[in-house]
């Protein structure tokens, strides 16, 4: 509920083009810095204190960022007096927009590709870099920190295109970024890959914002009516299908190289896990391209942000 009525904003505060690709490069770089604070604040907080006091400590700080937001930032007070359409129906008109399905369903592979890569990378570094454990948080870092920087690459990208050519072109750049995983040997090899990964990430992270936002106007258009909310709740009920991907992706190769877990990965880890870091996500996002370019996303001129 927190995350579709938070979703719902994005589009209704930040309108254009150039506008929302500034706003989710933002975001995103925002993101995660957070998330790597919390990652190296995690283990040190649990250490002196204990997890009841931890999360306890998230739990108020999240109170006092989200308080803040929701004193600060205000919908446009005209799309709050519009009636809204009856349930069923407003479902009907969502489940039966073409672009908006392609667009999840095809999102919904690459998604699955973000959730593979930073969980397998642990087992990457063991198995295939043969990297001692401590130097993981390097190899991490390398995906993720790069990302911080490379958010604002893709916005300056998406200035220069008009937001589907920016958005297909992040996840062929994603599609391209994971090849380089399966060469990789030592460390310095994989910190390379792994920069070359965070630009992929970076792209799939930034644009599809900008090409959700274009959906949710076009909508507006044909009906009169600012519908971000449900088209953010049946687009997260989709992407969140990359969970039964990603367990399907695992089910094959444990069916073709006997891996059962990633302390049980089978008679062959190093090849298991070159195939889940890199050959797997490369087939995930020419599926997710292929189905990008299913059907044409034609838009009228870029709305006005006023």
């Amino acid at each position: 509920m927190l995350w579709v009525n938070y979703g719902a904003l994005f589009p209704e505060l930040f309108r254009g083009d150039q506008l929302r690709a500034k706003a989710s490069a933002i975001q995103q770089g925002y993101q995660v810095v957070a998330l790597l604070i919390a990652s190296a604040l995690t283990p040190i907080i649990y250490t002196a204190l204990n997890f009841p006091s931890m999360a306890l400590i998230y739990a108020l700080v999240f109170g006092v960022f989200m308080f803040l937001c929701m004193m600060y930032v205000r919908e446009r007070p005209e799309t709050s007096k519009e009636q809204p359409l009856k349930l069923a129906k407003a479902f009907k008109l969502t489940l039966s927009n073409k672009k908006f399905w392609i667009f999840n369903i095809s999102n919904s592979f690459a998604q699955t590709v973000n959730g593979l890569i930073s969980s397998i990378i642990p087992f990457y570094a063991k198995y295939v870099l043969r990297i001692p454990e401590a130097q993981v948080s390097i190899l991490l870092a390398s995906v993720f920190v790069s990302v911080i920087p490379l958010v604002f690459v893709w916005y300056w990208i998406i200035r220069r295109m008009d937001g589907v050519k920016a958005w297909r072109l992040s996840l062929i750049a994603y599609a391209l970024s994971v090849i380089p995983l399966w060469f990789s040997t030592d460390l310095i090899s994989g910190i390379i890959s792994g920069v070359a990964v965070g630009f992929g990430l970076a792209g799939f992270l930034v644009t599809p914002a900008v090409v959700s936002g274009r959906i949710i106007d076009e909508d507006a258009e044909n009906t009169g009516l600012r519908r971000e909310g449900i088209y953010t709740a049946v687009a997260g009920f989709i992407t969140r299908s990359s969970g039964l991907i990603s367990a399907l992706a695992f089910f094959i190769v444990g069916l073709i190289f006997g891996y059962e877990s990633g302390d049980n990965p089978g008679p062959d880890p190093e090849l298991t896990f070159r195939y889940l870091i890199s050959a797997v996500p490369l087939c995930l996002l020419i599926v997710a391209v292929l189905i990008s370019y299913s059907t044409k996303f034609k838009f009228k001129d870029n709305p006005s942000s006023k």
